[in-house]
């Protein structure tokens, strides 16, 4: 390798270990604070602890972050600490892929961002997180492995993909089965690995000459030839045209790169929208799944303590003690629902004459959901009827906090604590 060529890689693998460090701390950070963010939705939705907007935003950023952390295994690979064995190009390379995968997973988490964490979706969109984690865990040990034997990086370098890899088993899984704060801390943890294994390509920055598992090899002096064979080789090597392997590694890494930004922009714009309505979506109003929908529905009396008992259900707990004076339930109140020229949602106290609550004329069915929209926001639910009873699950809002209650917290107390029966009256 020419020595403007060799500059060059080592170059092109300085910047990408910067990527890979600065891409690390910012997924530490994002770790720290979803741990440490109060939850705007209940436990279980798949969210947790963000409400549908926040969700996408974050896996937005995590899908950039992503790819700076691709950048620094694709500089791992070409780098001088990888030996050219198939233990250390499966285990670099399969590192390399199973991170693009991540990515793209978290793109397709994107899909669960309503849903339930029981839900068919949610389950799917976990095992798929499952199989990406355990291969990014295996072909790390494997590349770890591969880098101490090769003894190319020396101190504490030598170790960092080997602990990047084990991490990966101990703690971060069983930390992610426990769906807690402590599984965010672990990928928060396993992120400021990501960033030493940065900090080390930032240091140990040569491009991979082909070497073996024992290291670097060592070309002998001959007396047969003038100056050594070490003189001979530099000789031929102005003339001679470097070999594919050593060209490649730094266009690979800015290749790469630029594809996967262009694919995960396109998945972005396909998956991140949900605005808009197209022209295949139903507006149900006036369909035959809008007219089950239609009517007076009324529960039983439903008191406070009935309201708080169903925000603890749903891990609104912390919101209890301010929610009882904005509370519209003040006393047993019954919940009338006329759903027909628009949304209304009453509140009859014994005794007394029925109180809007909740009231829109502008209101949209698709299949299963419902959406009432109001010139400030609107929520979305899930609604099923059985017989002469309605359920109705709320899903989603674009109503920020009112005096620093979630709107979740009101929506659940007032259309799911009780069941809605067929007012026939």
């Amino acid at each position: 390798m020419t020595a403007s060529n060799a500059t060059q890689s080592a170059s092109t693998i300085r910047r990408a270990g910067a990527v890979c460090l600065v891409a690390a701390l910012a997924g530490a950070a994002s770790g720290v604070h979803l741990a440490a963010m109060d939850p705007d939705v209940s436990p279980d939705r798949f969210s947790y602890p963000q409400g549908a907007g926040e969700f996408t935003a974050i896996q937005v950023f995590f899908v950039v972050q992503h790819l700076g952390l691709l950048l620094g295994l694709l500089a791992l690979a070409g780098s001088s600490a990888v030996p050219r064995t198939r233990l250390g190009r499966v285990g670099s390379y399969g590192a390399a892929a199973a991170m693009a995968a991540l990515a793209l997973m978290e793109v397709v988490a994107i899909t669960a961002r309503d849903v339930a964490v029981d839900s068919t979706t949610a389950s799917v969109v976990g095992a798929g997180y499952g199989v990406v984690s355990f291969a990014q865990g295996v072909t790390l040990v494997a590349a770890g492995i591969a880098i101490a034997r090769a003894g190319v990086w020396q101190g504490w370098p030598r170790w960092v993909v080997l602990a990047m890899g084990v991490w990966v088993f101990f703690p971060m899984f069983p930390a992610l089965a426990t769906m807690t704060d402590g599984a965010r801390l672990a990928i928060a943890g396993w992120m400021l690995l990501f960033a030493v294994l940065g900090a080390a390509l930032m240091l140990n920055s040569s491009p991979n000459h082909e070497h073996s598992e024992g290291g670097p090899i060592r070309r002998p002096k001959s007396s047969s030839i003038p100056g050594g064979l070490d003189e001979h080789h530099q000789h031929r090597d102005r003339h001679e045209p470097q070999t594919p392997a050593r060209q490649e590694i730094p266009m690979k890494i800015r290749t790469v790169s630029i594809v996967l930004v262009a694919i995960a922009s396109l998945l972005l714009a396909g998956c991140g929208s949900n605005g808009g309505t197209s022209s295949d979506q139903p507006t149900a109003s006036p369909s035959k799944a809008a007219s089950a929908l239609e009517g007076t529905w009324r529960t039983e009396p439903v008191s406070p303590s009935d309201a708080e008992a169903t925000l603890r259900k749903h891990g609104l707990k912390k919101w209890i003690k301010q929610f009882r004076d904005e509370s519209p339930i003040q006393t047993d109140t019954a919940l009338v629902l006329d759903v027909g020229d628009g949304w209304v949602l009453s509140g009859e106290a014994e005794g007394g004459a029925p109180e809007k609550i909740d009231y829109t004329t502008d209101y949209e069915v698709r299949d299963d959901e419902v959406e009432a929209m109001h010139d400030d926001g609107s929520n979305v639910y899930r609604w099923t009827v059985e017989g002469e009873t309605l359920k109705l699950e709320w899903l989603r809002t674009t109503f920020p906090a009112h005096e620093g209650i979630p709107e979740e917290a009101y929506q659940r107390a007032l259309y799911m604590t009780a069941e809605f029966k067929k007012d026939e009256g």
